[in-house]
Protein backbone atom coordinates (compact mmCIF):
# COMPACT_ATOMS: atom_id res chain seq x y z
CA UNK A 1 0.00 0.00 0.00
CA UNK A 2 1.56 3.17 -1.22
CA UNK A 3 0.75 6.47 0.48
CA UNK A 4 -0.09 9.53 -0.84
CA UNK A 5 -0.07 13.10 0.71
CA UNK A 6 -2.15 15.76 -0.73
CA UNK A 7 -0.40 18.85 0.64
CA UNK A 8 -2.48 22.01 1.02
CA UNK A 9 -6.13 22.66 0.11
CA UNK A 10 -5.76 24.60 -3.38
CA UNK A 11 -7.27 24.87 -5.79
CA UNK A 12 -5.91 22.01 -8.18
CA UNK A 13 -6.20 20.01 -5.16
CA UNK A 14 -9.69 20.10 -4.68
CA UNK A 15 -10.35 18.24 -7.87
CA UNK A 16 -8.29 15.44 -6.90
CA UNK A 17 -10.74 15.05 -3.71
CA UNK A 18 -13.58 15.27 -6.11
CA UNK A 19 -11.97 12.76 -8.15
CA UNK A 20 -10.98 10.25 -5.56
CA UNK A 21 -14.86 11.27 -4.12
CA UNK A 22 -15.97 9.64 -7.36
CA UNK A 23 -13.38 6.96 -7.94
CA UNK A 24 -11.35 6.38 -4.28
CA UNK A 25 -7.70 4.88 -3.96
CA UNK A 26 -8.77 1.18 -3.47
CA UNK A 27 -5.78 -0.15 -1.75
CA UNK A 28 -3.73 3.20 -0.91
CA UNK A 29 -3.58 5.63 2.16
CA UNK A 30 -4.34 9.04 1.04
CA UNK A 31 -3.84 11.84 3.86
CA UNK A 32 -4.99 15.09 3.37
CA UNK A 33 -2.92 18.27 5.18
CA UNK A 34 -3.86 21.76 5.42
CA UNK A 35 -3.80 24.36 8.09
CA UNK A 36 -7.77 25.01 8.16
CA UNK A 37 -10.92 23.28 7.50
CA UNK A 38 -11.78 25.73 4.47
CA UNK A 39 -10.43 26.19 1.59
CA UNK A 40 -10.97 29.66 0.01
CA UNK A 41 -11.74 30.33 -3.62
CA UNK A 42 -9.70 33.48 -4.41
CA UNK A 43 -12.02 34.45 -7.70
CA UNK A 44 -14.56 35.71 -5.05
CA UNK A 45 -12.48 37.48 -2.63
CA UNK A 46 -12.80 40.86 -4.47
CA UNK A 47 -16.60 40.18 -4.58
CA UNK A 48 -16.95 39.64 -0.63
CA UNK A 49 -14.80 42.84 -0.54
CA UNK A 50 -17.22 45.00 -2.24
CA UNK A 51 -20.07 43.29 -0.25
CA UNK A 52 -21.24 41.48 -2.94
CA UNK A 53 -20.82 37.78 -0.75
CA UNK A 54 -20.30 36.73 2.55
CA UNK A 55 -16.92 35.50 3.51
CA UNK A 56 -18.80 31.78 4.08
CA UNK A 57 -19.72 31.97 0.60
CA UNK A 58 -16.24 32.14 -0.98
CA UNK A 59 -14.93 28.96 0.86
CA UNK A 60 -15.40 25.13 0.58
CA UNK A 61 -15.52 22.72 3.67
CA UNK A 62 -12.60 20.42 3.05
CA UNK A 63 -13.94 17.96 5.74
CA UNK A 64 -16.57 16.59 3.90
CA UNK A 65 -15.02 16.69 0.90
CA UNK A 66 -12.24 14.35 2.25
CA UNK A 67 -14.71 12.47 3.91
CA UNK A 68 -16.42 11.34 0.75
CA UNK A 69 -13.16 10.89 -1.36
CA UNK A 70 -12.20 8.48 1.66
CA UNK A 71 -9.29 10.78 2.87
CA UNK A 72 -7.43 11.56 6.16
CA UNK A 73 -7.29 14.81 7.17
CA UNK A 74 -4.71 16.66 9.09
CA UNK A 75 -5.18 19.89 10.19
CA UNK A 76 -1.54 21.10 10.58
CA UNK A 77 1.33 23.09 8.63
CA UNK A 78 4.38 22.48 6.58
CA UNK A 79 7.47 24.00 7.85
CA UNK A 80 9.89 21.91 6.34
CA UNK A 81 10.52 19.23 3.41
CA UNK A 82 12.68 16.41 3.53
CA UNK A 83 12.07 14.74 -0.51
CA UNK A 84 15.69 12.68 -0.33
CA UNK A 85 13.97 10.68 2.74
CA UNK A 86 10.17 11.53 1.63
CA UNK A 87 9.45 13.26 4.91
CA UNK A 88 6.96 16.12 5.33
CA UNK A 89 7.74 18.21 9.00
CA UNK A 90 4.77 19.68 10.20
CA UNK A 91 4.15 22.50 13.01
CA UNK A 92 2.85 20.25 15.79
CA UNK A 93 6.18 18.89 15.76
CA UNK A 94 4.95 15.41 13.65
CA UNK A 95 6.40 14.04 10.61
CA UNK A 96 4.58 12.56 7.98
CA UNK A 97 6.12 10.16 5.59
CA UNK A 98 4.57 9.34 1.84
CA UNK A 99 5.41 7.53 -1.22
CA UNK A 100 3.84 10.27 -3.28
CA UNK A 101 3.42 14.10 -2.23
CA UNK A 102 1.65 16.49 -3.79
CA UNK A 103 2.06 20.20 -3.28
CA UNK A 104 -0.81 23.25 -3.86
CA UNK A 105 -0.03 25.65 -1.11
CA UNK A 106 -0.23 28.74 -2.91
CA UNK A 107 2.38 31.81 -2.37
CA UNK A 108 3.31 34.30 -0.12
CA UNK A 109 3.30 38.23 -0.64
CA UNK A 110 6.52 39.33 -2.56
CA UNK A 111 7.85 41.55 0.61
CA UNK A 112 11.31 41.45 0.09
CA UNK A 113 13.33 44.59 -0.30
CA UNK A 114 10.29 46.47 1.40
CA UNK A 115 10.77 48.18 4.66
CA UNK A 116 7.90 47.99 7.01
CA UNK A 117 5.95 45.66 5.17
CA UNK A 118 4.04 44.49 8.08
CA UNK A 119 2.64 47.58 8.91
CA UNK A 120 0.61 47.09 4.83
CA UNK A 121 -2.31 44.61 4.43
CA UNK A 122 -0.75 42.36 1.75
CA UNK A 123 -3.49 39.97 0.19
CA UNK A 124 -1.37 36.64 1.28
CA UNK A 125 -2.95 34.84 2.89
CA UNK A 126 -6.54 35.10 1.67
CA UNK A 127 -7.49 33.15 5.15
CA UNK A 128 -5.71 36.51 6.86
CA UNK A 129 -7.78 38.63 4.97
CA UNK A 130 -11.14 39.14 7.28
CA UNK A 131 -9.18 40.45 10.23
CA UNK A 132 -7.41 43.19 7.94
CA UNK A 133 -10.53 43.72 6.88
CA UNK A 134 -12.28 44.50 10.16
CA UNK A 135 -9.48 46.56 10.90
CA UNK A 136 -9.85 48.57 7.43
CA UNK A 137 -13.35 49.23 8.59
CA UNK A 138 -12.94 50.47 11.91
CA UNK A 139 -10.41 52.91 10.68
CA UNK A 140 -12.80 54.42 8.21
CA UNK A 141 -15.29 54.39 11.00
CA UNK A 142 -13.27 56.57 13.26
CA UNK A 143 -12.16 58.80 10.56
CA UNK A 144 -8.49 57.29 10.88
CA UNK A 145 -8.26 56.44 6.90
CA UNK A 146 -9.16 58.70 4.64
CA UNK A 147 -6.34 58.08 2.08
CA UNK A 148 -5.23 54.93 0.62
CA UNK A 149 -2.41 53.33 -1.51
CA UNK A 150 -2.27 49.93 -3.63
CA UNK A 151 1.12 49.34 -4.96
CA UNK A 152 0.67 46.66 -7.64
CA UNK A 153 -0.84 47.37 -11.04
CA UNK A 154 -2.10 43.86 -11.63
CA UNK A 155 -5.15 42.32 -11.70
CA UNK A 156 -4.87 42.00 -8.24
CA UNK A 157 -4.52 45.71 -7.34
CA UNK A 158 -6.72 46.85 -9.69
CA UNK A 159 -9.64 44.85 -8.74
CA UNK A 160 -9.07 45.32 -4.73
CA UNK A 161 -8.69 48.99 -5.29
CA UNK A 162 -11.94 49.37 -6.99
CA UNK A 163 -13.48 47.25 -4.50
CA UNK A 164 -12.20 48.95 -1.37
CA UNK A 165 -13.46 51.88 -2.78
CA UNK A 166 -16.98 50.86 -3.66
CA UNK A 167 -16.96 49.49 -0.05
CA UNK A 168 -16.00 52.72 1.76
CA UNK A 169 -18.56 54.44 -0.37
CA UNK A 170 -21.75 51.91 0.26
CA UNK A 171 -20.94 50.95 3.46
CA UNK A 172 -19.53 53.70 5.03
CA UNK A 173 -20.46 57.04 2.91
CA UNK A 174 -16.67 57.51 2.60
CA UNK A 175 -15.30 58.77 -0.71
CA UNK A 176 -11.22 57.51 0.33
CA UNK A 177 -8.40 59.72 -1.75
CA UNK A 178 -6.75 56.98 -3.19
CA UNK A 179 -3.58 56.32 -5.31
CA UNK A 180 -2.30 53.51 -7.82
CA UNK A 181 1.84 52.55 -7.58
CA UNK A 182 3.54 49.83 -9.43
CA UNK A 183 7.26 49.30 -10.61
CA UNK A 184 5.44 48.64 -13.88
CA UNK A 185 5.57 51.12 -16.99
CA UNK A 186 1.72 50.90 -16.88
CA UNK A 187 -1.24 49.35 -15.94
CA UNK A 188 -2.54 45.79 -16.17
CA UNK A 189 0.62 44.59 -17.60
CA UNK A 190 0.23 41.53 -19.96
CA UNK A 191 -3.19 42.62 -21.31
CA UNK A 192 -4.25 43.95 -24.30
CA UNK A 193 -4.51 47.45 -24.63
CA UNK A 194 -8.61 47.63 -24.73
CA UNK A 195 -8.41 46.45 -20.99
CA UNK A 196 -5.47 48.53 -20.18
CA UNK A 197 -7.90 51.65 -21.52
CA UNK A 198 -11.36 50.36 -20.05
CA UNK A 199 -9.50 49.92 -16.50
CA UNK A 200 -7.56 53.35 -16.58
CA UNK A 201 -10.62 55.25 -17.60
CA UNK A 202 -12.95 53.75 -14.53
CA UNK A 203 -9.97 54.48 -12.49
CA UNK A 204 -10.00 57.82 -13.38
CA UNK A 205 -13.62 58.01 -12.80
CA UNK A 206 -13.22 57.48 -9.39
CA UNK A 207 -10.23 59.78 -9.14
CA UNK A 208 -7.42 57.78 -8.86
CA UNK A 209 -3.86 58.64 -8.97
CA UNK A 210 -1.85 56.49 -10.92
CA UNK A 211 1.91 56.60 -10.63
CA UNK A 212 4.14 53.76 -12.83
CA UNK A 213 8.14 53.00 -12.73
CA UNK A 214 8.40 53.50 -8.90
CA UNK A 215 9.58 50.30 -6.81
CA UNK A 216 8.22 50.41 -3.42
CA UNK A 217 11.01 50.38 -0.48
CA UNK A 218 9.32 51.33 2.79
CA UNK A 219 5.99 51.43 4.57
CA UNK A 220 5.99 54.18 7.37
CA UNK A 221 3.21 55.34 9.13
CA UNK A 222 2.64 58.12 6.77
CA UNK A 223 2.87 56.08 3.78
CA UNK A 224 4.91 55.06 1.43
CA UNK A 225 9.22 55.76 0.44
CA UNK A 226 9.63 54.71 -3.57
CA UNK A 227 12.38 54.79 -5.79
CA UNK A 228 11.90 56.29 -9.24
CA UNK A 229 12.71 53.88 -11.72
CA UNK A 230 13.86 56.16 -14.06
CA UNK A 231 16.15 58.12 -12.44
CA UNK A 232 17.56 55.58 -9.55
CA UNK A 233 19.89 58.13 -8.52
CA UNK A 234 17.69 60.57 -7.77
CA UNK A 235 15.58 61.73 -4.63
CA UNK A 236 12.58 58.97 -2.50
CA UNK A 237 9.54 59.68 -3.75
CA UNK A 238 7.12 60.13 -0.86
CA UNK A 239 3.30 59.41 -1.12
CA UNK A 240 0.98 59.76 2.22
CA UNK A 241 -1.68 57.11 2.89
CA UNK A 242 -3.02 56.29 5.88
CA UNK A 243 -3.48 52.60 4.90
CA UNK A 244 -1.15 50.49 2.33
CA UNK A 245 -2.48 47.25 0.30
CA UNK A 246 0.34 45.48 -0.83
CA UNK A 247 -0.67 43.46 -4.28
CA UNK A 248 3.10 43.12 -4.99
CA UNK A 249 2.79 39.70 -6.40
CA UNK A 250 3.24 36.08 -5.20
CA UNK A 251 6.49 34.69 -3.27
CA UNK A 252 7.18 31.43 -2.19
CA UNK A 253 7.13 30.02 1.17
CA UNK A 254 10.51 30.20 2.99
CA UNK A 255 10.62 26.35 3.59
CA UNK A 256 9.51 25.08 0.20
CA UNK A 257 12.35 27.48 -0.96
CA UNK A 258 14.82 26.00 1.75
CA UNK A 259 13.70 22.42 0.17
CA UNK A 260 16.37 20.46 -1.97
CA UNK A 261 13.73 20.75 -4.45
CA UNK A 262 14.91 22.19 -7.78
CA UNK A 263 13.25 25.75 -8.17
CA UNK A 264 13.11 28.20 -10.70
CA UNK A 265 14.80 31.61 -10.52
CA UNK A 266 12.48 32.41 -8.04
CA UNK A 267 12.32 29.56 -5.68
CA UNK A 268 8.66 28.36 -6.84
CA UNK A 269 9.26 24.34 -7.42
CA UNK A 270 10.62 23.49 -10.79
CA UNK A 271 7.93 21.22 -12.48
CA UNK A 272 8.00 19.42 -16.00
CA UNK A 273 4.56 18.80 -18.32
CA UNK A 274 3.64 16.45 -16.02
CA UNK A 275 3.51 18.64 -13.27
CA UNK A 276 6.42 16.51 -11.26
CA UNK A 277 9.20 18.00 -9.71
CA UNK A 278 11.76 17.88 -12.28
CA UNK A 279 14.48 16.65 -9.59
CA UNK A 280 12.06 14.01 -7.39
CA UNK A 281 9.80 12.16 -9.62
CA UNK A 282 7.64 11.37 -6.57
CA UNK A 283 6.62 14.73 -6.06
CA UNK A 284 4.24 16.75 -7.78
CA UNK A 285 3.56 20.52 -7.53
CA UNK A 286 0.53 22.61 -8.67
CA UNK A 287 -0.75 26.17 -8.80
CA UNK A 288 1.01 29.17 -7.00
CA UNK A 289 3.44 27.24 -5.92
CA UNK A 290 5.05 25.64 -8.88
CA UNK A 291 6.32 26.69 -11.73
CA UNK A 292 6.10 24.65 -15.44
CA UNK A 293 9.42 25.27 -16.52
CA UNK A 294 8.88 24.66 -20.11
CA UNK A 295 6.32 26.96 -19.96
CA UNK A 296 5.79 29.53 -17.33
CA UNK A 297 2.33 30.79 -16.48
CA UNK A 298 1.37 33.38 -14.39
CA UNK A 299 0.55 32.77 -10.58
CA UNK A 300 -2.65 33.45 -11.18
CA UNK A 301 -5.97 30.86 -9.59
CA UNK A 302 -7.44 30.41 -13.13
CA UNK A 303 -4.25 28.30 -14.40
CA UNK A 304 -4.39 26.44 -10.87
CA UNK A 305 -8.29 25.15 -11.75
CA UNK A 306 -7.20 23.88 -15.02
CA UNK A 307 -4.29 22.40 -13.57
CA UNK A 308 -6.69 20.41 -11.26
CA UNK A 309 -8.00 17.40 -13.54
CA UNK A 310 -4.63 17.07 -14.96
CA UNK A 311 -3.05 16.52 -11.70
CA UNK A 312 -5.66 14.29 -10.71
CA UNK A 313 -5.02 12.02 -13.18
CA UNK A 314 -1.42 11.87 -13.21
CA UNK A 315 -1.65 11.27 -9.13
CA UNK A 316 -3.80 8.32 -9.84
CA UNK A 317 -1.34 6.95 -12.58
CA UNK A 318 1.22 7.49 -10.71
CA UNK A 319 -0.48 5.16 -7.24
CA UNK A 320 -1.37 2.68 -9.92
CA UNK A 321 1.67 2.57 -12.84
CA UNK A 322 -0.30 3.95 -15.95
CA UNK A 323 0.73 6.46 -17.79
CA UNK A 324 1.01 10.35 -17.31
CA UNK A 325 -0.21 13.07 -19.24
CA UNK A 326 0.73 16.39 -19.71
CA UNK A 327 -0.49 19.56 -19.12
CA UNK A 328 -1.61 22.17 -21.67
CA UNK A 329 -3.24 25.08 -21.73
CA UNK A 330 -2.93 28.55 -23.58
CA UNK A 331 -0.42 30.89 -22.58
CA UNK A 332 -3.65 33.84 -22.27
CA UNK A 333 -6.38 32.73 -20.08
CA UNK A 334 -9.62 34.92 -19.51
CA UNK A 335 -9.85 37.57 -17.16
CA UNK A 336 -12.80 38.55 -15.38
CA UNK A 337 -11.89 41.90 -13.23
CA UNK A 338 -14.72 42.73 -10.79
CA UNK A 339 -15.12 46.74 -10.64
CA UNK A 340 -17.31 46.38 -7.43
CA UNK A 341 -20.38 48.47 -8.49
CA UNK A 342 -21.98 45.23 -10.23
CA UNK A 343 -20.07 44.81 -13.29
CA UNK A 344 -16.40 43.48 -14.60
CA UNK A 345 -14.04 44.18 -17.36
CA UNK A 346 -13.46 40.84 -19.27
CA UNK A 347 -9.91 40.90 -20.43
CA UNK A 348 -8.79 37.79 -22.88
CA UNK A 349 -5.82 38.87 -25.34
CA UNK A 350 -6.24 42.01 -27.36
CA UNK A 351 -10.36 42.00 -26.68
CA UNK A 352 -12.03 43.26 -23.56
CA UNK A 353 -15.66 44.22 -22.80
CA UNK A 354 -17.05 46.02 -19.92
CA UNK A 355 -20.49 45.59 -18.42
CA UNK A 356 -23.34 44.26 -15.72
CA UNK A 357 -23.66 40.96 -17.60
CA UNK A 358 -20.42 40.49 -17.22
CA UNK A 359 -20.21 40.40 -13.40
CA UNK A 360 -23.28 37.93 -14.04
CA UNK A 361 -21.29 35.62 -16.07
CA UNK A 362 -18.60 36.03 -13.68
CA UNK A 363 -20.70 35.45 -10.60
CA UNK A 364 -22.39 32.40 -12.64
CA UNK A 365 -18.75 30.88 -13.46
CA UNK A 366 -18.00 31.37 -9.65
CA UNK A 367 -20.94 30.24 -7.62
CA UNK A 368 -20.85 27.40 -9.77
CA UNK A 369 -17.24 26.70 -9.31
CA UNK A 370 -18.22 26.56 -5.25
CA UNK A 371 -21.02 24.50 -5.35
CA UNK A 372 -19.40 21.58 -7.85
CA UNK A 373 -17.05 20.70 -4.85
CA UNK A 374 -19.57 21.07 -2.36
CA UNK A 375 -21.90 18.79 -3.85
CA UNK A 376 -18.35 16.04 -4.45
CA UNK A 377 -18.66 16.76 -0.93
Amino acid sequence: MKRLVLLGGGHSQLAVLAQLARAPASGHEVVLVSPARHAVYSGMVPGWIAGEYRFEDCRIDLQPLAQAAGVRRIEARAVALDPDERRLHLDDGSTLDYDLLSIDVGSTAATEGIAGSEHAIALRPIEALPGKLDAFDAGIRKGRIRQIAVAGAGAAGVEVLFTLLHRAATKFGTVLDSVLVADTGGLLPGHGERAQRLAGRELDLRGVVMRFDLALREVGPEGLVLSNLRRPAGLPVRIAADAVILATGAAPHAWLSASALVRDDRGFVAVDARLRSVSHPEVFASGDCATLLANPRPKSGVYAVRQGPVLAANLMAALNGGELSDFSCPDRALAILNLGDGRAIASWRRFAVLGSWVWLWKDRLDRGFIERYRRAG
